[in-house]
């Protein structure tokens, strides 16, 4: 079912790929909103996100077992209204996702569906895992039912790990996505190989779906289980086209122990501000 893209996405048209049409030089980010007090601290970090339109994953939320998440009536009070911050909740499970939707709140517009284990609750079913293609375009069917964007994760490149004759069906799904997310962080260390993976999926994407207003491109401080140190992550950063959204991804990091590093959040927006 193709839609028309919603509200959330509409007032982004102006910042997105390609870059040819972009003339401001501003990237845009995505961040967990445990990293707002520290952005909000740094005082250039802070005004660099006036007025962009930071995307925000709400990932704080408890989640008892069995239940639904317990969705606040409004947004984070210390998100300065200057960011015109757009929230956005997201699962592991799109069957998760269904029993939470109808609990979701009006003011988070976006909803990513993260097809892997990772560290949301609960995780993503074998199921969901072993055919992705069924699962991402019924997950986009759900949010758009409850008038918000729709956002996939997870490169295609890693689906391929359970099943690679749904890649192509994988795919074929994008004519039902808002926009994507690349995860591209594990290549940072590599800025050739980096934009390759990066150009190589939005070219792939964008054939099927040339009116996504959202592109994602995850980077991050952990690296083939190495702390990467910021002059890394943003180079990779400076190396993307304006427009495009950057997923921050600085922890937490369960399984190797690392906690989350907001101050060096705060600092790569504040270096990019330079």
């Amino acid at each position: 079912m193709k839609r028309a893209f919603l509200l959330a996405a509409a007032v982004l048209a102006a910042t997105v790929l390609p870059a040819a049409a972009q003339q401001s030089p501003q990237w845009h980010f995505m961040f967990g909103d445990r990293f707002v007090d520290a952005i909000v601290a740094n005082p250039a970090a802070n005004a660099a996100l006036n007025g962009a339109r930071p995307l925000i994953n709400i990932e704080t939320i408890e989640s008892p077992s069995g239940q639904a998440p317990r969705f606040p009536s409004s947004p984070p009070a210390n998100v300065p209204k200057a960011w015109n911050a757009i929230y956005m909740y997201r699962w592991a499970s799109e069957q998760q996702m269904a029993t939470d939707m109808p609990h979701v709140p009006s003011w988070i517009t976006a909803c990513m569906y993260d097809n892997e284990d990772a560290q949301q609750y609960p995780l993503t079913p074998q199921e969901e895992r072993v055919r992705p293609s069924q699962w991402i375009a019924k997950a986009a069917q759900v949010c758009h039912q409850a008038h918000k964007t729709f956002l996939p994760s997870s490169g295609v490149r890693q689906f391929r790990r359970q099943d690679q004759s749904d890649n192509d069906n994988v795919y074929r799904t994008a004519t039902d996505w808002d926009g994507y997310s690349a995860q591209t962080q594990m290549y940072e260390d590599n800025l050739q190989e980096f934009r390759s993976r990066v150009d190589d999926f939005y070219q792939h994407v964008h054939s099927v779906n040339p009116n996504a207003k959202f592109f994602i491109v995850g980077v991050g401080d952990l690296v083939h289980n190495q702390l990467a140190p910021n002059s890394m992550v943003e180079a990779a950063i400076r190396s993307l086209p304006p427009g495009t959204y950057v997923w921050l991804n600085y922890g937490p990091h369960p399984r190797q122990g690392i906690p989350a590093r907001p101050d060096l959040v705060a600092q790569v927006i504040a270096d990019l501000a330079k």
